[in-house]
């Protein structure tokens, strides 16, 4: 074992090295960082748990314990030609459409961006046949047909924001 001038045993020789102004430096300044590290690791936390944006609205069935009412945006009186390739037969469609969403950034959104919206929508609509629209147990797939072109063929971050797409009226003609 080394000792030093006063016969004090020293245990690391590395930190004997160093003069004793220093010794003092080194330490402070790892205080520092561990200290700027944990402030980092607490604002990270932070951030996770208070301004991310939850991923629940990717379920297809929308959870109890959503924050806020529902709110929703409606689409009155459209009027699409459905499409026919066996006969040559106009048929006629007209809907009314509510996207609800529990988010009021979303709606904002969505408000502001509703061209965008109805052109996506009205472009699934037109692609639907009279028979399609004529078979009940069709509805719910064209239902979620739309809610999945609200989402992701609007080009819009709707994806987290909009839970679902209700056919509130359809007369077919």
């Amino acid at each position: 074992m080394k000792t030093d001038d006063d016969d004090r045993t020293i245990k690391n020789s590395a930190y004997a090295q160093w003069p004793a102004v220093q010794r003092g430096r080194v330490n402070f300044i790892a205080l520092i960082l561990a200290g700027v590290v944990m402030l980092a690791i607490a604002g990270g936390a932070t951030y996770w748990f208070f301004f991310r944006e939850d991923d629940d609205s990717l379920s297809p069935v929308p959870t109890v314990a959503s924050p806020g009412p529902a709110q929703y945006l409606s689409f009155k009186d459209m009027i699409v030609n459905l499409a026919n390739d066996e006969t040559y037969e106009l048929h006629y469609m007209q809907l009314s459409v509510s996207i609800m969403t529990r988010k009021s950034k979303c709606l904002e959104q969505m408000e502001m961006n509703r061209p965008v919206i109805l052109n996506a929508m009205l472009d699934q609509l037109s692609s639907w046949t009279f028979e399609d629209v004529m078979i009940t147990g069709n509805r719910e797939e064209l239902r979620k047909q739309l809610l999945t072109t609200v989402r992701h063929r609007t080009g819009l971050s709707l994806t987290k924001g909009v839970e679902d797409v209700f056919i509130i009226n359809m007369v077919i003609q």
